[in-house]
């Protein structure tokens, strides 16, 4: 759960020092780590209720140590908590693999996602996760030259991609009237996506009940839980 809560939370923050190529004001990663810190406790994860919880623990006995406390009280605790899950508990496993094969394949571009997922996480994980890598000039051959161009092409579309988003980026960092636009902007898009995926949840449900013959295939609208899953758990 912490490890979850960290990739909400301080993951966005070191997506967005990469994208803009500049951290946020440290004021506003502090109300968004505080926004965090707040959700977690209410999930349940280990949360002091006051600031000087985990100063007086007795860190000699099991019972007596600090909590977890993953997005605070201080940035820096935050990004350390980040960095050591990921060192001393993420590591690829071929389960992973096939989980990032599949995400980054359900509506294509494959080749396209992989290479920014490359340059996002670096050499040594997207190896570790089974990513493609473009390959250099490898001689005069033509199946060598048509890859180099075809990765070459690729290359500009990735850099171009960044280049775009890091404007956007910058652009509603620094300019309130476009942070205003694009805040209600986003905030339409995600109204409309809830009510398309609330409206549709009862048609998804229906058809994968009517493939199982032991369920009731009419499902309404009320009785359906919008977060069903649409396939039976296999053991």
């Amino acid at each position: 759960m912490a490890a979850t809560l960290l990739a909400f939370s301080v993951n966005v923050l070191l997506g967005i020092e990469i994208l803009a190529g500049r951290p946020l004001p440290k004021n506003e990663q502090l109300d968004y780590l505080a926004l965090w810190r707040y959700i977690g406790w209410l999930l349940g994860i280990d949360t002091p209720e006051s600031e000087d919880m985990s100063s007086n623990c007795d860190t000699s006995k099991k019972e007596s140590l600090p909590p977890i406390d993953p997005c605070g009280p201080s940035i820096l605790r935050a990004y350390a908590s980040l960095e050591s899950i990921i060192m001393h508990i993420l590591h690829p496993e071929p389960s992973s693999c096939d989980l990032v094969t599949h995400l980054l394949s359900v509506t294509g571009f494959f080749a396209f996602r992989a290479e920014v997922c490359r340059n996002l996480l670096g050499d040594p994980l997207a190896d570790g996760l089974g990513l493609p890598k473009c390959y250099c000039w490898q001689g005069w051959r033509v199946d060598a030259i048509q890859i180099f161009v075809v990765n070459a092409l690729l290359k500009v579309a990735v850099y171009t991609f960044f280049m775009c988003f890091r404007v956007y980026t910058l652009l509603t960092m620094s300019c309130p009237w476009f942070k205003t636009k694009a805040t209600v902007w986003h905030g339409n898009l995600q109204s409309k996506f809830l009510q398309k995926w609330v409206e549709g949840n009862s048609s998804r449900i229906s058809a994968a009940y009517k493939k199982d013959n032991t369920a009731s295939a009419s499902v309404t609208k009320s009785s359906s839980c919008p977060f069903s899953m649409v396939m039976p758990p296999q053991i």
